[in-house]
């Protein structure tokens, strides 16, 4: 970054405005293309939530369905908020790479409420037997169903 000048508008204090460099420029197309490429970095992504499901067994059955539908109430407010977002900047005109983040975000929203409605429905469906996993993953598998 360099300093490019000095504005000052009004009665306001004077403001610094900077560009970023050529080598910035450079070095930003370096870190973008190390981004866009690097898969490994994706799957270091930390979720608060399931850190504590991981200790949800600690949690009454009750409390526990509460905080999903906590969560579920936030997510839904999350994707009509990203929607109004996503109106917003189609009328601005962007990028496709740019519309794309936004489809993204809706996209792992959807999927996160479609998630946690499923979650909460296996919990109700289990009437206070315990919060014990079906199968391995705790997705009942068809074998098990039969029997």
């Amino acid at each position: 970054m360099e300093k490019t000048k000095v504005e000052q508008k009004g009665n306001y204090p004077a403001r610094q405005v900077y560009q970023i460099t050529s080598a910035g420029q450079d070095h930003l197309r370096d870190e973008l293309r190390r981004q866009l490429f690097d898969t490994e970095e994706r799957a270091k992504v930390f979720d608060p939530l399931n850190a504590a499901l991981a200790f949800g067994h600690l949690l009454d059955d009750s409390e526990l369905c509460e905080a999903l539908q906590s969560q579920l109430e936030w997510t839904h407010r999350r994707l009509a908020w990203v929607t109004e977002q996503q109106a917003y900047w189609n009328e601005q005109g962007v990028t496709l790479p740019q519309a794309q983040i936004i489809a993204h975000g809706l996209a792992y929203l959807k999927g996160e409420i479609h998630w946690l409605e499923e979650f909460l429905a296996t919990i109700d469906g289990h009437n206070g037997r315990g919060l014990k996993a079906d199968g391995p993953t705790g997705v009942a598998s068809p074998e098990r169903e039969a029997i």
